[in-house]
């Protein structure tokens, strides 16, 4: 009778353990997937402090690790997912603002080019009118067109300069919107090599 009583205690107790060590596979599960860890055999092992064998030997374990690295891999791939169409209209709202941007400057050039056509045609609109016979030249009249050619010709090289700043403006934006758009060619082409080529999760 000792005999039967001692191997019941000591099936009970191993009963008892391997239960324990099933909870804490369970609990390892719930760790890893809450940190965000990768999800293997190996990890779960290693965080419910069971062998590698003991998870193999029980099925269900084993099911349950692979469902759950299963779900760990399709989370992954949906926050890839998300994390590239975020970077996507985020680089596309950076290049609107570019091209709008070097599209309020080309309107400005243009406006600037215009002002300058225009100085050009009163200056010789001014000097049609004020020199209608060639042979005879006021000195006063002289001297205003002196003074107004000049004021005329300050105002163009005011033009000129900010006409010059402006396509040095233009030119860096294109500059920077090529290079947006490089940026952004390389980094989707990264994430779609990184999710069409996921790390495994299980071990098996």
């Amino acid at each position: 009778m000792g005999g039967s009583s001692g191997s019941d205690a000591l099936r009970d107790h191993r009963r008892a353990a391997s239960e324990q060590k099933k909870d804490d596979v369970g609990q390892a599960l719930l760790a890893l997937s809450a940190r965000g860890t990768a999800i293997t055999i190996s990890s779960v092992a290693r965080e419910a402090g069971v062998s590698r064998e003991f998870i193999h030997s029980h099925p269900h374990l084993h099911a349950a690790v692979q469902e759950a690295a299963r779900k760990a891999r399709d989370l992954w791939n949906r926050d890839q997912a998300l994390a590239t169409t975020a970077s996507a209209r985020a680089a596309s709202a950076d290049r609107l603002t570019l091209v709008s941007e070097i599209q309020r400057l080309r309107g400005r050039l243009k406006e600037q080019q215009r002002c300058i056509d225009e100085l050009r045609a009163q200056r010789r609109r001014w000097l049609g009118a004020q020199f209608p016979d060639l042979g005879h030249v006021d000195p006063a009249v002289h001297a205003e067109l002196r003074s107004a050619n000049e004021r005329l010709m300050s105002e163009k090289a005011g033009l000129t300069n900010t006409i010059t700043d402006l396509r040095r403006t233009i030119s860096a934006l294109d500059y920077d919107l090529a290079a947006a758009r490089e940026a952004l060619t390389q980094e989707l082409a990264e994430r779609d090599r990184k999710r069409l080529t996921p790390v495994s999760l299980t071990d098996e």
